[in-house]
């Protein structure tokens, strides 16, 4: 739970750009703050060129398990945030920094020690462990989605036992009220920043 660690927690939730000869972090970028959703990245960026008001970008693009696809800048130094949207129901960011893509997170939504919150997406994600696929033919890029799912959390206080299993939550599943599916397979095209189907 965030309330037992504050401040940002860098680098998790997070992208890093590391010099492969001398080691040394040259960028980054976090997804969101003080993690309490379990929403840690599985799977890793892709980096594709894209295009955004008439010049081409060199990509980074991450379909988070927070809810939102991020369109990123890679540079020989720091990481830039271009652009932020959910692909699935999400409800847990108020709005995203225009510039640096900060979530403003409704507190609400956030669970903590002996605190219960519903968010969605759930623990799973947006998108969990199976990766995204791009195609240079038809410039999109295809997501394995989990839509629909929430969560509903309360932090637990640290009770560690040697060779017991601790979560640090209880938690209980739910599918947003009138959803008629979970999974699904998006489309969405690098170049306009715009979902053209899904199934």
């Amino acid at each position: 739970m965030g309330d037992q660690r504050p401040g940002d927690n860098l680098y998790t939730t997070s992208v890093v750009a590391l010099d492969v000869t001398t080691g040394a972090l040259k960028g980054y970028f976090q997804y969101h703050q003080n993690d309490s959703w379990d929403w840690d990245e599985v799977s890793p960026p892709i980096l594709v060129d894209y295009r955004r008001n008439g010049r081409t970008i060199k990509g980074l693009i991450d379909v988070a398990r927070n809810g939102y696809l991020w369109f990123l800048e890679r540079s020989t130094g720091p990481i830039t945030f271009v652009e932020g949207k959910p692909y699935v129901y999400q409800n847990v960011f108020k709005s995203l920094d225009p510039k640096t893509g900060r979530p403003e997170v409704d507190v609400t939504r956030k669970p903590a020690t002996g605190k219960s919150a519903s968010y969605c997406p759930d623990a799973h994600g947006g998108k969990n462990w199976p990766p995204i696929a791009f195609s240079p033919k038809t410039r999109m890029i295809y997501i394995p989605a989990n839509d629909n799912l929430c969560e509903t959390m309360t932090g637990d206080k640290p009770n560690y036992r040697a060779g017991e299993r601790f979560v640090g939550a209880t938690y209980t599943f739910s599918v947003v009220p009138g959803a008629d599916h979970v999974g699904e397979v998006q489309a969405w095209n690098v170049d306009t920043g715009l979902r053209v189907w899904s199934h």
